[in-house]
């Protein structure tokens, strides 16, 4: 099913789209890493050139890339596009301390020994690791471009937690707190759940994004249509293929990512400027930002 997919919508023949990983073995041949022990990421492969690579965010997955992965190889690079740990064919561990920030950039610090620079782009949470690599991992980062997720400094003397709660916007990362409430609302309809959540603009189903004040309502899609139209912007392929990704992998380890609040903040008051200093002589960084309902 998604290797079929990437050759209808990547590009047009097998010896031009991305190549998808394996999780099983290692060595020449197969693309499946191990970055720690018992750790494995998946990831698709395209192109020759410098790397480059794509980190998703919530709830996504390396096909998140689909589009961008050719025309990124196209425009020279040799692109990777990850499951990121928890997520797709990667490992999830059930462990809420394996998706802290510090732990995570420890999973794509060993993913790049064999490569001296990169360059990552992410999205969301995948945003806020490549921020995270380029602080701490200067030497090993090229150059780094962050989508919706801005660099902030750290507060050393403001409670995260506390800081979360001041702000409705934020209010779904609460109702992810508590393991195991917010996998059994997403999982137990994966169609209706990416129905809500991949929405363009003209589709949103609230005047408010999807993932607001949801805390106090009782849950992320509460009050929503059971039987809620797809939108323009997310194919029926699309729709199954992240169903599936899902099927196998669950909404577990995602959700860890948000679970470590606490434990992030401990680590990036190390370095609570917010400031990316890389080595590369002309050091570029990049952030896009979304303006949208709920956004200000």
């Amino acid at each position: 099913m998604l290797e079929g997919l990437c050759l209808s919508t990547c590009l047009g023949t097998p010896r031009d789209s991305p190549r998808r990983a394996r999780r099983s073995g290692q060595g020449e041949g197969s693309l499946g890493i191990s970055a720690q022990p018992g750790v494995q990421i998946h990831y698709v492969e395209l192109g020759d050139g410098p790397p480059l690579c794509l980190c998703h965010g919530f709830p996504e997955s390396w096909f998140t890339w689909r589009y961008q992965i050719p025309a990124l190889a196209a425009a020279g690079f040799r692109v990777l596009a990850l499951d990121m740990k928890g997520y797709g064919d990667s490992t999830a561990p059930p462990d809420i301390e394996e998706y802290g920030q510090e732990e995570i950039c420890k999973v794509g610090l060993e993913r790049k020994k064999s490569i001296k620079w990169v360059t990552l782009i992410g999205h969301d949470w995948g945003g806020a690791f490549v921020w995270n690599m380029a602080q701490f991992y200067p030497e090993r980062v090229r150059a780094v471009a962050s989508l919706n997720t801005p660099l902030f400094p750290v507060d050393p003397n403001a409670d995260p937690m506390e800081r979360l709660r001041a702000l409705p916007i934020f209010d779904y990362q609460l109702y992810f707190q508590e393991p195991g409430v917010a996998e059994a609302e997403l999982e137990e309809d994966l169609r209706r759940t990416f129905k809500i959540m991949f929405r363009g603009h003209r589709d949103m189903v609230r005047n408010l994004c999807p993932v607001c004040v949801d805390f106090i309502a009782g849950g992320l899609l509460v009050g929503l249509p059971e039987d809620i139209p797809r939108s323009s912007i997310l194919s029926e392929s699309a729709l199954q293929v992240y169903v599936e990704q899902y099927e196998k992998s669950g909404f577990r380890g995602p959700l860890n990512w948000y679970r470590n609040v606490r434990r992030n903040w401990q680590w990036l008051c190390t370095k609570p400027m917010g400031k990316v200093r890389l080595s590369s002589a002309a050091s570029p960084s990049l952030l896009v930002l979304q303006h949208g309902p709920g956004l200000r």
